[in-house]
């Protein structure tokens, strides 16, 4: 084989080797085409929040201990004599944020972003919820990568400045009649969302389900960044798609009354 032709596949090869390693940067930075799974009624913050943290810590930030959902709670009989009421957010309730991003317009992957810190509360009268409206803490919303939350938490959020995120149901949700013990309700639900202190209307399809005492309520609402007047950070590299995700798995408790 001649020099020159030496030459010319040495260069191919390297050409290729270059080519495969920068589609390979994605996935040697960590980047992953998917994130953790959705959220979805009965998860809970130990299991939601482990799958986005893995710091090896027992008890990341923002979770809580509560055990994971056992098959018999969901068939648990329910004690209540009605679930008309006002009902309060548990510890184990978990809500955060999925965002999509772009390598150099080679792949595309997904940021999540997770907590438990969570308040809020919904009533019921008879079988129709009249109101409802949770709060999320943005300081403890925790993802994968420490330098991403910095930023989430200062520059994109401002969370010294807003602190929480907040879904407030707007219209009345007709349940029809109290579910049975573990039996999935799908709704759909008009509210107001607020972040970083722009309020906007928004649609959201829940899912819910009585297990014993408690109501389990999952959704996921659909956010364009540029109407909370939120600017994505992006870099020469890696651009942040304006449209997001915020995912909820919420546990309500009956409230005592005094």
């Amino acid at each position: 084989m001649s020099v020159r032709r030496k030459f010319a596949v040495a260069t191919l090869g390297l050409v290729a080797l270059a080519v495969a390693a920068f589609f390979a940067i994605p996935a040697f930075l960590g980047f992953e085409a998917e994130g953790p799974p959705r959220l979805v009624v009965g998860d809970r913050a130990t299991e939601a929040i482990t799958a986005v943290v893995e710091r090896g810590a027992e008890n990341p930030i923002g979770t809580s201990s509560v055990p994971d959902v056992e098959p018999s709670d969901v068939v648990a009989v329910s004690e209540l004599d009605s679930i008309g009421g006002r009902w309060v957010i548990a510890g184990d309730s978990v809500a955060g944020y999925r965002v999509f991003k772009e390598f150099i317009g080679v792949s595309e992957f997904e940021a999540v972003g997770r907590t438990s810190s969570i308040f809020g509360s919904l009533t019921i009268s008879e079988t129709t919820v009249t109101e409802a409206e949770f709060n999320v803490d943005i300081a403890s919303v925790t993802s994968d990568d420490e330098r991403r939350d910095r930023q989430f938490r200062g520059p994109i959020l401002n969370a010294a400045l807003y602190p929480f995120a907040t879904f407030e149901l707007l219209s009345e949700i007709d349940l029809g009649e109290v579910p049975s013990s573990g039996e999935e309700v799908t709704v759909d639900a008009e509210g107001e969302l607020t972040l970083r202190g722009e309020t906007q209307p928004v649609s959201v399809a829940l899912t819910a389900r009585l297990v014993g005492d408690v109501v389990q309520v999952a959704g996921s609402i659909d956010v364009l960044f540029s109407e909370f007047e939120i600017v994505p950070p992006s870099t020469p590299s890696i651009v942040v798609a304006d449209e997001g995700i915020i995912e909820f798995s919420l546990f309500f408790e009956k409230a005592t009354t005094a």
